[in-house]
């Protein structure tokens, strides 16, 4: 793995904490993000764990990375028994950040299939805090 000595995003929002990003900025980071994830979706991976700090800058490129919570299953929490449920929850909540987590990942009572669409979920969390320097929640 190649070494990325830019930080974090979060890194890089404490730099322009006065200033903020502009719109290019913006659409420059989101677009690699963007790439990033379609490269894990179209290999059939999910992140599920796309935040601030797992966000790297190497050589003005944006690059995922921690891929702990990455997997190819689909999860359909409702399919399964009151004690299986607890065990999903207990994964998502050790394996994810809460700020960023999607609605469906809350709680295995949504019976809501837990798969792909979570990263575009922290994907709009990332777009909303990097633009209003804000936690949507």
């Amino acid at each position: 793995m190649e070494l990325c000595e830019g930080g974090t995003l979060a890194d890089l929002m404490n730099k322009y904490i006065k200033t903020r990003f502009k719109e290019n900025q913006i659409i420059y980071i989101m677009k690699d993000l963007i790439q990033g994830v379609k490269a894990l979706h179209d290999i059939g991976l999910a992140h599920r764990d796309l935040k601030l700090e797992n966000i790297l800058l190497h050589l003005k490129r944006f690059k995922i990375c921690d891929f702990g919570a990455c997997s190819e299953l689909k999860v359909k929490a409702d399919l399964h028994p009151k004690e299986k449920k607890k065990l999903i929850e207990g994964i998502f909540e050790r394996h994810s950040t809460e700020m960023y987590r999607a609605p469906e990942m809350t709680s295995a009572y949504l019976k809501f299939p837990i798969g792909l669409k979570t990263d575009i979920w922290q994907l709009g969390c990332i777009l909303y805090t990097i633009t209003f320097f804000l936690h949507p929640f």
